[in-house]
């Protein structure tokens, strides 16, 4: 589990989201952190957004610009806001 004011200073995590299928797609995203929560904004008709709306468990980890995973994976469950 992070410590959010460890990663605070860091830009990018690993966003992995599920097809309907189960398989998982990893994708990396810029993020920011407030009250304790994680924020990602993406267009709402992303690859992303298509599979959190069909299931809205998440993994993530810090990441690269490229994706390459640098920290340890969690477990979560995403909230689609408007």
């Amino acid at each position: 589990m992070y410590n959010f004011k460890e990663i605070e200073s860091e830009k990018y995590i690993s966003l992995e989201t599920y097809r309907k299928n189960n398989q998982a797609v990893k994708t990396p995203v810029l993020f920011v952190i407030k009250d304790n929560l994680i924020y990602v904004v993406t267009g709402d008709k992303t690859g992303k957004i298509k599979r959190l709306r069909n299931n809205l468990q998440v993994k993530f980890a810090l990441c690269t610009i490229k994706g390459k995973v640098t920290g340890e994976l969690v477990s979560g469950t995403a909230k689609i806001l408007t």
